[in-house]
């Protein structure tokens, strides 16, 4: 039996908030090598010449983006409730990353196919992101994995889903595409749009609210 629960691996729901944005996928990856340790949990290892912590993290966040739902699943090497890792994490992790939830049984990762981004635009672009997202066609020059660069049709995976007025800035939820097929990540988003504008100078907040299936649920 205890076997059998060392095979299921724990999920982790984590956030980055504030300045935790500016880490950098690997470094993320590194600074959770150290949490497991210093929170006392003991996640397995791989096999092989090099072996490393079990670690599988959701599509990885562009530099400089909030997000609500960050995952991360890993495996242990002895029977831990997701109870008590949240709690040892919490006690162990950096400032502005916070353990929102920790489970067993989650859904396979690769079944994330999507995910929606809310968007805060200051009132003084808000008239020229409106009319950004409405072109027909959003493309954009990204580099290629074999070299070289290739255009990229943002518009063709994009769903604006909605759009709140705050008093001084607007908030869009827009869907893109994040899977192992077509993951257009938000910084080409931002770099379409600045090209748009002509390199106008504009703050908008982006933060990753949620991952959906392919069949619009949402994933868990």
């Amino acid at each position: 039996k205890i076997l059998q629960r060392r095979c299921l691996p724990v999920r982790i729901v984590f956030t980055k908030e504030a300045n935790a944005r500016f880490i950098s996928h690997l470094d993320l990856v590194r600074c959770f090598t150290r949490i497991f340790s210093r929170a006392g949990i003991p996640v397995s290892h791989t096999q092989g010449f090099n072996p490393h912590p079990y670690m599988v993290f959701s599509p990885p966040l562009s530099l400089g983006v909030l997000s609500d739902c960050e995952i991360v699943d890993i495996k242990t090497d002895e029977p831990m409730s997701g109870e008590e890792i949240k709690r040892r994490m919490s006690l162990a992790v950096p400032a502005d990353i916070r353990i929102a939830d920790a489970y067993e049984d989650g859904e396979k990762l690769n079944l994330i196919d999507n995910a929606d981004y809310e968007l805060t635009v200051p009132e003084n672009c808000v008239s020229e992101f409106e009319n950004f997202i409405s072109q027909d066609r959003i493309e954009i020059e990204k580099k290629a994995k074999k070299g070289g660069m290739k255009t990229v049709c943002i518009s063709d995976g994009m769903t604006v889903k909605s759009r709140t007025n705050k008093e001084n800035d607007s908030v869009f939820v827009i869907n893109l595409p994040c899977n192992s097929e077509n993951n257009v990540g938000v910084n080409l988003l931002m770099k379409a749009f600045s090209e748009f504008t002509g390199g106008k100078t504009c703050p908008i907040t982006v933060k990753r609210v949620a991952f959906f299936k392919k069949d619009g649920t949402v994933f868990k």
